[in-house]
């Protein structure tokens, strides 16, 4: 064994113990869910951004919406449902 051998099995045994969940309810891992990516105006996204965090601080933590909720609820409003 190399004079770094030990640590190296160290540090994959370490690595082995990290495996972390990911968060309940969380989108990327919700095969409901896609991610896309989308062109908009710098003046629009700041504007809707802003309208956004306002309309959110007068609500709770749980009644809050983020940008992606915001988008969901347009396009599902344009598209019929």
């Amino acid at each position: 064994m190399s004079k770094f051998g030990a640590i190296r099995g160290a540090s994959k045994a370490r690595s082995e113990k990290r495996e972390v969940a990911p968060p309940t309810g969380a989108k990327r891992s919700n095969p409901d869910y896609k991610q896309i990516s989308a062109y908009l105006r710098v003046e629009t996204h700041d504007e809707a951004a802003i309208k956004l965090r306002r309309e959110n601080r007068s609500k709770d933590k749980a009644e809050q919406r983020d940008f992606s909720e915001l988008l969901e609820d347009l396009l599902s409003s344009w598209v019929g449902e």
